[in-house]
Parts: C-alpha cells; structure tokens; sequence
C-alpha cells in the first residue's frame, strides 16, 4: 500500500513537472505531457494562435514539445521585445544547428559572433551597391532574360514556379561572388528546386524541432539528414565558390564580398577570432549559404503570389497596366526612377505583401538571459515568436484586413502612405538584413514583367485557390497561368 502511494506522489509529481511553466509566465493554454500544445497547433499555426489571443490576450505562454514558448500577438509589444538585444538569440533547433555548422554565419547564429556577422555583411554589400540604384543595371539585366524566356510561352499555360529564383538571386551572386549564374544553369536549377522543396516540408512547430531528443534515432533523424541531405546542391555551388576564392585571393584583392571577407580573414593585425582560422572559413560558408537562401527564396514566392492576386483580381491588374502606361514611356525601361509616380502600382505591391504575410512569424527569435515581457518572467532560453500574419490582419490596422486591397496604402489623394502595421520584413534589432534589396527586386521585376505581359488563368480549368500553404513560409499553391503580350 505504502509503495503504491510512493509511487503515485512520485507520479503526479512527474506529471506536474512536465506540464509546468516557469512561475509568472504569460497565460496561456493547458499542457500535455512532453509534447506540450504541439498536438493542437494545427496546420494553420498563426491562426491558431490568433484564435488563442482572444482569450489570453497580446502575450501567451505555453510549453510546445521541450520548450517554453511565448507569442506576442500585439504590434506595440513586438516592437517593444525585439528591439531589446536579450531576444536576438537563436533556438536550438537541431537542423538549425546543423545546417549552420552550430550557429555559424548571420541567419541562425546569436550574440557576438552574429552581431560581428551582420555589421560586416551588411557595411561590405553596402559598398558593392547593396539596396542602391547602382545596382539597378544587374537586376534589369537578369529581368531581360527573364522575359526573353517567358516571351517564348506566351499563349500556353505554364507554371512559375522555380522561374523567378535565379533571376532574383544573381545580383546579390555577382556582388557575393563576382559572377553571375546563367538562369538555365542546371545545377543551379536543381539548387532552388531542392531548397523549395525543404522550405515546403518545414513547419513552424514540429516535432523535429521541438522534440530535439527524438532526432537522435528513428524516423526523425532519417528525416533530419535527409533534409539536409537535399540542401547538397546548393552547398557544393557555395563550397566552389568559397575554395575558388580561397585559391586565387591576393592580398589586397577586395573585387567582390567574399574576398573581402577573405582580406579579413588573411589580415595577420585582426585578432577578432570570429574570422581567424576554421571559425573564419566557417562563417564565410555560412554567410554565403544565408544570402543565397534568403535571396533565393523570399522575393521570388512574392512574386509568384502577386502574379497569383492579379490574375484574381484582373480590375487590379488593369489599374497598374492603366499607371505604368501613362507614366513609363513605350521605349523605356521601368526603372527606380518611376517607382515615385507608380503610387497605385506600389500600393498593391505592398499590399500583397500584407495580405500574403510569407513569413508569418519571421524568424524564432530566444532569450539569451532571464528576462521580462511586460512584466511576465521568460527565462532564458525561452523561444519568442511574434505573430506577424495577425498584425497584418488586424481590423485596428486595416480597412479591410482580409481581402487584397492596394487601398490599404494610398491617401485620399492617391499618394502612397507608410503604415506602421506593415511589418514583413519583422522589426527590431533581428529584422531582415535584405529589406532594402527585397523590396527594390520586388519592384522593379513587378513594373517590368506588368509593362510586358498580362497574366491570365487557363479558361478551361477552375480558378486557383489563394489560400495559401502552410509551413514556416505561406507560399502560393501551383498554379498554371497564360501570359499575354500586351499590345
């Protein structure tokens, strides 16, 4: 009798522990033992947790998997978290870890080896015209080849997907690498592909990553180095590039990004040992494999997304014909230096952005040391996600939160307005290092391919669904699409 009592105590004090938060932790939903509320997330996971916020309010608590998790649902609270540097940290998700060779280069390093990371990257891309109109001349070069390719389909029904990426990344390749990669460059092909697809098979709260422990044996660790596995394409077009490089630097050689970032490695006066060594070429590899990711992925699915609305929306697609007609001349070339009178144009390009919201959450950001949001206490190592989607949907924010309106971001005069609701590139000291090149593809590939082309779905097949599909990206269900010449 004494032994089952024992055990019974010692039993329910298991189960307590394993369903217990920290003390003054945000509110939030009951737990379940190990696996927290992960089984009732759901595949719509910024939904659910929209739903949640209803009842808990703008910061909730919850354990998923080993984790503490907090969700800030409210604009003033991200804003307020993410600009204190305790929440620059990174999870330590195991396919983080490894495709990061343990928090190497910018996207999934943390503390001083990211903050040394991201002020190099950044000031060097800079100085090769990162973000500025004197990179305009690369981005309309691979836009020109773009449209050759799409000019030889016009009239049949085809799909985008897998077209835009290279297009989209070799400028940032050139100023990274100081070459271009033909856009039928097989290998390169099968890279974005490959990254695609691993893009697609991620989720924002599974069991890979919140069960950290089952990807030492079984499925998951199949799983794990499969994914990682897929991303070799993509790897041995870097490692090239990286030994190339290695191999023919000079002192003195600061021709392109990554040997600049190699003078620094080389420079016997810099003791900083986050570029000395093998911590130096690892970091090398990691920033290249960051920027050809980032730069790979995020703009070309906006722009499958926006092809996407205004074929659903042809009174939308018809306006921005109408503007770029009476203000970029036949016989030019949409460039930067239009952008100021295509208000309805950016308009409905930022609203796409909104109302797609790619990144849902960002990136998980963590807690470094034991801190407070709002007077909550989130212990160390406790992982942050800020709701981006739902700002993006909020009716306190937007006239019309949930249907694609470039209203949103024109005055009464028609001028183009900034709304600080609008946050895809997320905000704080963690917001996304290639805004500003983002943006300006964007743009720019949007204006040209509109001037070119009307975009129009197959009439003999159903319209395609906008509802997105869910994973860590919300990207555009395939769809087929005819493009028209506009006469």
């Amino acid at each position: 009798m004494w032994l089952t009592i024992l055990l019974t105590i010692v039993l329910g004090y298991c189960l307590y522990r394993a369903l217990a938060l920290p003390d003054n932790f945000p509110p939030g939903p009951w737990n379940l033992p190990l696996v927290g509320y992960m089984p009732f997330l759901g595949k719509h996971m910024h939904k659910k947790v929209a739903e949640l916020s209803q009842k808990y309010g703008d910061i909730i608590g919850m354990k998923i998997g080993s984790y503490s998790v907090v969700f800030l649902t409210s604009l003033n609270v991200i804003r307020d978290t993410f600009k204190d540097e305790v929440f620059t940290g990174r999870p330590d998700f195991p396919f983080f870890l490894l495709r990061s060779d343990n928090k190497r280069g910018i996207v999934f390093s943390e503390g001083k080896n990211w903050y040394d990371m991201r002020r190099f990257t950044l000031r060097n891309l800079r100085d090769f015209g990162f973000g500025k109109s004197s990179l305009e001349g690369m981005v309309q070069n691979e836009i020109n080849e773009l449209i050759a390719d799409l000019e030889s389909n016009v009239g049949k029904p085809i799909q985008l997907r897998n077209r835009f990426n290279l297009a989209v990344v070799n400028a940032l390749w050139t100023i990274t690498t100081g070459k271009r990669m033909p856009q039928d460059d097989p290998q390169a092909r099968l890279a974005i592909q490959q990254i695609n697809d691993v893009i697609a098979g991620a989720s924002s709260g599974s069991p890979m990553e919140f069960l950290p422990f089952l990807t030492k044996f079984g499925p998951l660790k199949r799983k794990l180095h499969e994914r990682y596995a897929s991303l070799s394409p993509m790897l041995n077009i870097v490692m090239t590039a990286v030994k190339t490089h290695q191999q023919e630097h000079t002192p003195g050689n600061e021709s392109d990004f990554m040997h600049t970032f190699l003078e620094r490695v080389n420079d016997d006066q810099d003791q900083n040992p986050n570029f000395k060594g093998e911590e130096g070429n690892l970091n090398l590899k990691n920033v290249v494999v960051d920027l050809f990711v980032a730069g790979a992925e995020t703009t070309s699915s906006s722009l499958l997304w926006f092809i996407l609305l205004l074929a659903t929306f042809p009174d939308i697609q018809e306006k921005i014909h109408q503007e770029i007609d009476a203000h970029v001349p036949a016989d030019e070339t949409p460039s930067l230096e239009h952008r100021s009178k295509l208000n309805y144009t950016e308009a409905a390009i930022r609203d796409s952005m909104r109302f797609t919201s790619l990144t849902p959450f960002g990136l998980f950001h963590s807690a470094t040391e034991d801190t407070k949001i709002r007077g909550y206490d989130i212990p160390k190592g406790t992982i942050v996600f800020a709701n981006l989607h739902q700002i993006h949907h909020k009716p306190e924010h937007w006239d019309t939160p949930d249907e694609f309106n470039p209203n949103h971001f024109l005055d009464e005069n028609g001028i183009v307005k900034s709304s600080e609701a609008f946050i895809p590139f997320s905000v704080g000291k963690r917001a996304c290092l290639g805004e500003s090149l983002a943006r300006m593809e964007f743009y720019l590939f949007a204006v040209a391919l509109l001037k070119k082309f009307t975009f129009k779905f197959p009439s003999d097949l159903p319209p395609p669904s906008i509802e997105p599909n869910s994973g860590l990206l919300l990207t555009a269900p395939v769809y087929d699409i005819i493009v028209e010449l506009r006469k």
